[in-house]
């Protein structure tokens, strides 16, 4: 059961940082000796980005209420511009330090921040979703129950009344009565009334 959301994740992933990399190659015509820099880009935003997801996952972020999720994710993403830009900070042509972290950040936010946009929205959809699915279950219980309770309660109600409304007519009409006891004597065979 839980493969399902890990294949869904991993192929989103792929896709989504395959897309950027085709933008990058589209948009930023690169010469072929600068094709390094798509993987110092691309390496350490896919590892920050799995790294950020793990972490919201295990200390369960995204069900906590708007505003304490929020102060939690975003120190997070943060925290992971900055490790993405340290990460992409120790590749060749930028060993020697002090490196311009800010640059570096600024270029990871584009990437992360939406990545990190789309998997809040998408948890929030698919648990709006089961939350509504459980609701509808939970109403279907309730109303099956209702009715099994009062079900009974009215079918004796019924019972009695009818009983009463013969035992009358037999002193007052005996051919009302009569038809009386055969349409309940058909309701009982048919089954209308449960005893």
């Amino acid at each position: 059961m839980h493969r399902a959301p890990a294949r869904y994740y991993l192929y989103c992933q792929t896709v989504g940082w395959s897309m950027l990399t085709v933008t990058l190659v589209i948009f930023n015509p690169m010469k072929p000796t600068n094709w390094p820099f798509l993987a110092e880009y691309i390496l350490p935003g896919l590892l920050i980005t799995h790294l950020l997801r793990t972490t919201i996952r295990h200390y369960h972020w995204l069900n906590l209420p708007f505003r304490r999720s929020l102060i939690r994710i975003l120190p997070a993403l943060l925290f992971a511009l900055t490790a993405a830009a340290l990460i992409r900070s120790v590749f060749p042509p930028y060993t020697h330090f002090p490196v311009k972290l800010f640059p570096f950040i600024v270029e990871y936010n584009f990437a992360i921040t939406p990545w990190l946009i789309i998997y809040v929205v998408v948890h929030q959809v698919k648990q709006t979703r089961e939350t509504a699915k459980r609701i509808h279950h939970l109403e279907h219980l309730v109303k099956e129950q209702q009715t099994s309770t009062v079900r009974p309660a009215i079918d004796i109600e019924d019972l009695t009344g009818t009983l009463d409304r013969i035992r009358a007519l037999i002193d007052q009409d005996p051919n009302s009565a009569r038809r009386e006891i055969t349409t309940f004597s058909r309701l009982l065979r048919s089954g209308h009334l449960k005893s």
